[in-house]
């Protein structure tokens, strides 16, 4: 594989491994750390092999599963297994080699696994918790657990999972945990599966000094190397600066009015840059699909555009990640961007990116070494841009004080377009285009949710964002009604009324068709309801005439009764009379009620 030296945490992690030791790794993006796993998960086999060879133990099954390597991302478990199988000619072929992730249909994973086994398997750990609950593979005879980028694994909700599958995992047992950070999380996680792991930390610092650190309550080993040539001083002075970020990149920060200004001095940064392979960083799936068509109308000359998100299907995405990977922006004299969200900023290796750039901010600081480490890996050089409103200024001091330098890069005064021309241009296409219309409104919904939600409130605060500039940026004829910002004023967005949007066609003749049967259904069910509403006044008026002509019945009724009560009253009141029980002046006050009323008497 033309690797003519190991990197600093394969140097301290291999012979540990190998040894059969459990290590748990942090170590920074792009420092190596999967081949770390890799040529001890290798020289195991190779062992398990001859083993196998001389009658000391059983050959696996197909569906028995020998080592398994988890991994948050299905990209990440594809780049790992390419990776895996560069070593297949050293592989005995006894053991078969597969991953299996999401996205694909389980019954092609069933097929694979009951054709071609899966004894070395890469996966995911939603499909290899599917296929355990199944019954379809067999952790019996397991020799390696490796969990990549695992801080990410559990901060996807997979703390359940993975704690299930790994208390069923024959307890003696290798595994290794790498991460970029140690969260709460993972500590739990390494209490409940793990066997005196060993503690490695790798930093690197900027003057090319390195320290493998053990954690404090284990010091069982301590590997540091340091530069002899540096006097004590010196020396404790750089170690204070030793930090997780790549030294040889650099960090730019440029501070910007608003977030409608983004795009012009994004246009403006990338018409001054030479050809280059950039990926920048969003914070929403609905961000990148609308910002990849804004910038291929505007920017269709100058580069080839490509998005990345976890909304699209996986076999898109596959193809999607391949060419931008093979792309060369040389050859084509173009930018070669790729447009994404952090699905992207965790373990993937895209060769020879240059620079990265975060229009939305990260969500926390560790968000933000995972999205700039995708560049200046594996000792190359790399630099990155965060855009800031004013009003976010003081997170470019809170990376400093993390041990992230940062420099202020220049707003570019003479940008190709400004903001009033690029929405102009914009909203021409918009009013062509039903389908942009509702992905400017779904980009727009998804950023003030996610500026909402940000760890940072104190930095990243809704009540200091311009709402009516971040409309302005998604170049909105009028603001969706959205919760988060029904009571807040809209200074700096004019509301355009005469656009009629029921009126403005898809371009997308499937859309179209949609929208047109979805018009036929409303009008339909406008006619329903007012169908069901004459029915409704008509059965309300029958009533009432039913219940008016009731009501005269019953009181006619009344009436009938009430005389009927009256006469036979005063029938058996004049029986008493005849046969002398009453007199005539009792009988008078009894029927007529009048005491002094005097009748004729014979």
């Amino acid at each position: 594989m033309n690797f003519l030296q190991v990197s600093k945490v394969q140097k301290a992690v291999i012979p540990l491994f190998l040894s059969n030791k459990d290590v748990c790794v942090k170590a920074c993006t792009g420092s190596g750390k999967t081949l770390a796993f890799t040529v001890p998960l290798v020289q195991s086999l190779l062992k398990l092999n001859k083993e196998i060879q001389d009658g000391n133990r059983s050959q696996p099954d197909k569906h028995e599963i020998v080592a398994l390597i988890l991994a948050p991302s299905r990209e990440l478990a594809m780049q790992i297994h390419k990776i895996v199988q560069d070593f297949r000619e050293v592989v005995p072929e006894a053991f078969s080699m597969c991953y299996l992730i999401g996205g694909n249909k389980i019954e092609y994973d069933l097929q694979r696994i009951k054709e071609k086994g899966c004894n070395v398997v890469v996966g995911t750990v939603g499909r290899m918790f599917d296929l355990f609950k199944r019954e379809v593979v067999s952790f019996k005879k397991l020799e390696i657990l490796v969990m990549d980028e695992a801080d990410k694994i559990l901060e996807d909700g997979h703390e359940t999972q993975v704690s299930h599958i790994m208390s069923v995992l024959p307890r003696q047992r290798r595994t290794g945990l790498f991460s970029a950070t140690m969260t709460s999380q993972l500590k739990n996680l390494i209490k409940l599966g793990m066997r005196n792991p060993h503690f490695i930390e790798v930093r690197i610092e900027n003057e090319g000094i390195f320290a493998f650190k053990q954690d404090k309550n284990d010091k069982s080993i301590t590997i540091k190397e340091f530069d002899l040539n540096i006097d004590k001083e010196e020396l404790k002075q750089q170690i204070k600066e030793i930090s997780e970020v790549p030294s040889n990149l650099q960090n730019f920060y440029q501070v910007i009015e608003n977030q409608a200004q983004k795009l012009p001095q994004l246009m403006g940064f990338l018409s001054k840059t030479k050809p280059s392979r950039l990926i920048i960083f969003f914070g929403t799936c609905a961000s990148v699909d609308f910002h990849v068509i804004i910038l291929r109308m505007l920017l269709s000359e100058k580069a080839t555009f490509f998005k990345l998100h976890g909304k699209i299907d996986q076999k898109k995405r596959s193809k999607i990640y391949n060419e931008f990977k093979t792309q060369s922006n040389e050859m084509e004299g173009l930018h070669q961007i790729l447009l994404t969200t952090d699905l992207a900023a965790r373990g993937i290796d895209i060769p020879d990116v240059d620079w990265i750039i975060q229009y939305d901010p990260p969500q926390d600081s560790d968000q933000f070494v995972h999205r700039i480490g995708r560049t200046a890996r594996a000792g190359r050089s790399g630099k990155s841009l965060i855009y800031l409103q004013k009003n976010e200024e003081s997170y470019a001091e809170f990376l400093i004080k993390k041990q992230v330098k940062m420099e202020l890069l220049e707003n570019i005064a003479d940008t190709p377009m400004k903001v009033p021309e690029i929405k102009a241009q914009v909203q021409v296409e918009m009013k062509q285009d039903r389908d942009l219309i509702d992905k400017a409104s779904n980009a727009f919904v998804s950023f003030v949710r996610y500026y909402k939600e940000h760890a940072l409130q104190y930095i990243f605060s809704m009540k200091l964002l311009d709402i009516g500039e971040v409309a302005n940026a998604f170049f909105l004829f009028r603001v969706p009604r959205v919760k988060e910002i029904l009571n807040i004023q809209l200074k700096s967005f004019t509301t355009d009324h005469s656009v009629k949007f029921e009126e403005i066609p898809y371009k997308d003749k499937n859309k179209e068709k949609q929208k047109e049967g979805v018009n036929k259904k409303r009008l339909e069910k406008m006619e329903w309801k007012k169908e069901k509403n004459n029915e409704e006044i008509e059965k309300e008026d029958k009533r009432k005439k039913n219940f008016s002509q009731g009501q005269k019945k019953k009181k006619k009724a009344e009436n009938d009764w009430n005389e009927w009560e009256e006469l036979q009253k005063e029938e058996n009141l004049f029986k008493k009379l005849k046969q002398g029980k009453i007199n005539i002046r009792q009988f008078n006050k009894q029927v007529y009620g009048d005491s002094d009323f005097e009748g004729e008497s014979d």
